[in-house]
């Protein structure tokens, strides 16, 4: 379990370097003007260091600087007309019960917490994943995607909008992309965490779920779905750039935002956690509809 990513700038490009002062006036102003001289015109002609050595005294990049990790935007609501009445496992964990439990208010169920996973321990100086060497000693690296962000920044306290979706979870996450799975990039899987506070005590998948006990309800963002998907827009950037690999579309995705529209349907509590789940695993169930959406386009939709 890790805290949430640092707010982190990035940047891979050619320089200008000069030995001799330089005001504030040699400079282009804004990204627009920046873009049309691609720090190749508009400087005097001393502009001719290629390396920032100790004797620099400025220099201009050509490339603009962007974010180095990526933001993740998490939105949440109960579905139309079932808030009130949603249904447990009860028999499903005893099929002797004549049947689940049902009325259970879920508008009184309060979010205290969302846990991300898919994220690497660290980043190299692209801000991807390094790798680890491989145990034999080749030159392959074996990509770990161990860690779990736990995030308790939540902006509301009031109950989960029904129909509606609530203000954003905003959480700053590292850039999931693997060159072992080049074509097609892993899934994410999270965790939201809830306190029932319904006034009754009802079961989840592993058992019963008090009442102000805390539970959990996962879902999955696969980019590699095949309903509900659609590609990004990538971003404009030169060659020099391409470090950032964004032909690769993944979950998250370095100087992009995610959003993640999360639904709790009436059933979604048979799948509730009362411990933490280890969100590597394949073998979890998932109590959530997640509509995802990149920042220019990108889509998923996920029914569960």
């Amino acid at each position: 379990i890790t805290y949430p990513a640092e707010l982190i700038y990035f940047d891979n490009s050619p320089l200008r370097a000069t030995n001799n002062y330089k005001t504030e006036d040699a400079f282009p102003k804004t990204v627009a003007n920046w873009d049309a001289n691609l720090g190749t015109t508009g400087f005097s002609s001393d502009w001719s260091g290629t390396r920032v050595e100790p004797s620099t005294r400025a220099v201009a990049m050509q490339n603009n600087v962007n974010y180095g990790v990526a933001l993740l935007q998490t939105q949440i609501k109960m579905a139309e007309g079932i808030a009130s009445n949603m249904i447990d496992n009860m028999k499903g964990l005893y099929p002797s019960a004549k049947d689940n439990q049902t009325n259970i208010d879920g508008t009184k169920f309060e979010v205290t917490g969302i846990l991300i996973g898919g994220q690497p321990k660290s980043v190299g100086w692209d801000m991807t994943n390094p790798g680890l060497p491989t145990i034999d000693g080749n030159s392959n690296k074996k990509e770990v995607f161990d860690h779990v962000i736990y995030d308790q920044n939540i902006p509301f306290t009031t109950a989960i909008p029904v129909g509606s979706l609530s203000a954003p979870i905003y959480t700053l996450v590292l850039d999931n992309y693997t060159a072992a799975n080049s074509e097609s990039q892993k899934p994410v899987r999270f965790a939201l965490e809830l306190v029932n506070k319904s006034g009754q005590d009802f079961y989840g998948i592993e058992g019963m779920i008090p009442n102000g006990h805390t539970f959990y309800l996962c879902g999955e963002l696969n980019p590699s779905a095949t309903t509900g998907v659609t590609a990004y827009t990538k971003a404009p950037r030169p060659d020099s750039y391409r470090i950032t690999k964004e032909d690769k579309q993944r979950v998250f995705m370095q100087d992009y935002k995610t959003i993640a529209e999360i639904t709790i349907s009436n059933d979604a509590l048979k799948k509730a956690y009362s411990s933490i789940p280890d969100l590597r695993a394949t073998e979890i169930l998932f109590g959530l509809s997640v509509d995802l959406k990149w920042e220019s386009g990108v889509k998923f939709a996920v029914e569960l």
